[in-house]
């Protein structure tokens, strides 16, 4: 029966503290009668405390660049209303919207300190990703980048060990050169990614440890609400060595949130879908020393579904030390296209040797990939990654591929 009192009344004294809950800004074009408001929980204190200007620092911060800088605010009066639900009350701050010399009041970072109980409480609210629009004339050029999928400028330097080769070293970069255009938070420019071995003399089976996949595109892109959109209205595919390459025009939207508190540092997931059109622009009649019919290859049309994954540990979820990454891609296609793989075959002398084959199918091309990466400072690394899968234009199949590197990494004209 003690025991059973005892929990009761440490529920009890629970329930009765007062506690802050939530923060929540006005609206645009509230005029001269702005309400911040703050709702609590729990047994309030005195109403001359609670409603007490000196009793609640308010700071008022705005995105400029890569940072929140403060800005002059000052609250005029403060109110406390009960909601009728229990203990819970709602406390107003009022003030005049000219304060915020135009700014919008929901595109602005509030943070509210509650000094009446002694123990500091604090109250903040943050502007949704992507909700702050783009600075014409950001103040910040680079800014550091999480992983590959945010960078703008990547270029990871690895040794590479394969199945059935000697090691290999490999080139694995990104660029992304488009500055805010005049649009609401809209960069447009031309962007490149390359995988390959940048080796001139490859091993027989190259294809199994190599993706040799070079695009280049002109891109529009925009991040809005968390919802990071891309269009790429022109652009081709290439191999390094080979006679192949495609115009294709490709369009994409991802879901970007926030990465969330997990046990040990914070965990994100970004999915995707998109889709590629184009024709193919060469019909070559060998690759690889093998013929091949491209007769019929001609129109490119691909759904791209993907997902990537990424877990950030130590330092903050802005700035992780420790990154493991993870991401799957599909290209489902909708016509026949080249799928490059390494296969025996019997030579006129009757002996058995492997050469790469190109087959026209349609099945789906998988990439998947995984890593992780420490991050010596904001903008270089040490990393290791994996990747299975293939990339057009020839889609090689990249059996297991594993490197270790030196990685560099940064946002350009930082979106957010």
């Amino acid at each position: 029966m003690r025991y059973v009192l005892l929990m009761c009344s440490v529920l009890t004294a629970n329930a009765a503290t007062f506690t802050l809950e939530k923060l929540s800004p006005p609206t645009p074009g509230c005029g001269n009668t702005c309400a911040l408001t703050l709702t609590t929980s729990g047994l309030p204190p005195p109403t001359s405390t609670l409603t007490s200007t000196a009793n609640w620092p308010v700071r008022v911060l705005e995105k400029q660049g890569d940072a929140f800088v403060p800005i002059p605010f000052m609250v005029t009066s403060i109110a406390a209303i009960s909601s009728g639900i229990g203990a819970e009350q709602t406390v107003i701050f009022s003030f005049p919207e000219t304060i915020l010399a135009g700014r919008n009041p929901r595109l602005l970072k509030w943070s509210i300190v509650y000094l009446g109980s002694g123990d500091f409480q604090t109250a903040s609210y943050t502007p949704p990703k992507g909700s702050t629009p783009a600075n014409p004339h950001p103040t910040t050029f680079r800014a550091p980048a999480k992983n590959r999928d945010e960078a703008d400028l990547y270029l990871a330097g690895s040794a590479l060990f394969g199945q059935g080769t000697k090691p290999l070293y490999m080139i694995d970069a990104k660029i992304t050169l488009a500055p805010p255009l005049h649009w609401h938070g809209v960069r447009g420019g031309v962007t490149a990614d390359v995988q390959t071995n940048p080796g001139s003399e490859p091993p027989n089976d190259r294809s199994e440890v190599d993706p040799d996949a070079i695009k280049a595109a002109a891109t529009l892109n925009g991040l809005t609400h968390s919802l990071y959109w891309e269009l790429r209205p022109a652009g081709g595919e290439f191999a390094r060595k080979y006679p192949a390459s495609n115009f294709v025009s490709a369009g994409s939207i991802a879901w970007w949130p926030d990465a969330k508190p997990v046990p040990g540092g914070w965990f994100v997931l970004y999915p995707s879908l998109g889709t590629e059109l184009g024709a193919n622009l060469n019909k070559p009649d060998k690759l690889f020393k093998q013929p091949v019919d491209f007769s019929h290859y001609d129109s490119i049309r691909r759904i791209v579904p993907g997902i990537d994954t990424a877990y950030y540990v130590w330092g903050t979820d802005d700035n992780p030390k420790v990154t493991f990454n993870a991401g799957y891609q599909a290209r489902i296609l909708f016509a026949d296209e080249p799928f490059t793989t390494l296969d025996y075959y019997t030579k006129d002398d009757g002996t058995r040797d492997r050469a790469k084959f190109v087959h026209m199918r349609r099945n789906v091309r998988h990439w998947v990939t995984a890593g992780a990466t420490w991050n010596l400072n904001d903008y270089f690394g040490l990393t290791a990654q994996y990747k299975y899968g293939s990339q057009p234009p020839l889609f090689e199949l990249v059996q297991h591929q594993i490197t270790f590197g030196i990685v560099v990494k940064s946002k350009l004209w930082p979106k957010n």
